[in-house]
């Protein structure tokens, strides 16, 4: 049986004082002819697949990730065609912008705006309308003045068409849409839900929510927890 090769402590001491690729030069001239050198290679393919097995995931994509739907409270009226409505308006939304203000913000604020009614009872056909539309127009994640005129211009070209409400309902979400960014507060239980809605979202970009933005007492109440 081969002895295996002694080297002197000086030397060892010598060695790894020496660069990386001189150190792994001198350890394979060494072993060379013991087979070290492809159990060395041999022990790192499997370290390397050992980190593979354990790294986190990728995000999965936007196709990928499920769309949350809020359970719809009993007695509510309908919206005809909404899903339709859904797929229109989500279909013309730049993929680019859906991690912060796409439709799974927008299916929040959604489900926010139906659980506040059931408190505040503001009208759920004008806060699921503005779950859809008020940032239905952005065209940039950050600062983005007149989105939401934007997306009221756009509801009103889809009004009639796609779906139906009064004058007095779609004053309301034109005005919610508007001023849904740069409204503090608002008295009417409709509009100030719309907006609450919106605001209790914002732990999407690591804010907590402010009672003191919130313009119900129910918003005040969910924020402070």
């Amino acid at each position: 049986m081969k002895k295996p090769l002694h080297i002197p402590p000086q030397e060892i001491v010598k060695a790894e004082a020496l660069p990386v690729e001189k150190r792994r030069a001198n350890r394979n001239h060494h072993h060379q002819g013991n087979g070290y050198s492809a159990m060395y290679k041999e022990e790192k393919i499997i370290r390397q697949a050992n980190r593979s097995a354990h790294r986190i995931p990728p995000r999965p994509t936007v196709e990928e990730r499920p769309i949350f739907v809020p359970k719809m409270p009993a007695n509510m009226p309908v919206i005809k065609n909404i899903d339709r409505l859904w797929e229109i308006v989500t279909g013309q939304f730049p993929s680019s912008l859906t991690f912060l203000h796409g439709p799974e913000h927008w299916r929040r604020v959604e489900a926010n705006a139906l659980k506040l009614s059931c408190r505040t009872g503001a009208d759920t056909v004008v806060i699921r309308l503005f779950a859809l539309f008020h940032d239905s127009r952005r065209v940039s994640e950050l600062d983005d003045q007149g989105h939401g005129a934007r997306g009221a211009e756009y509801a009103a070209s889809l009004r009639g068409v796609e779906y139906q409400v009064t004058d007095k309902q779609f004053e309301l979400l034109e005005y919610a849409c508007i001023w849904h960014t740069e409204g503090v507060h608002h008295d009417d239980p409709t509009v100030g839900t719309c907006w609450d809605a919106d605001r209790l979202d914002v732990g999407r970009v690591n804010i907590i929510p402010d009672p003191e933005f919130m313009s119900t007492e129910y918003g005040r109440e969910l924020a402070s927890h």
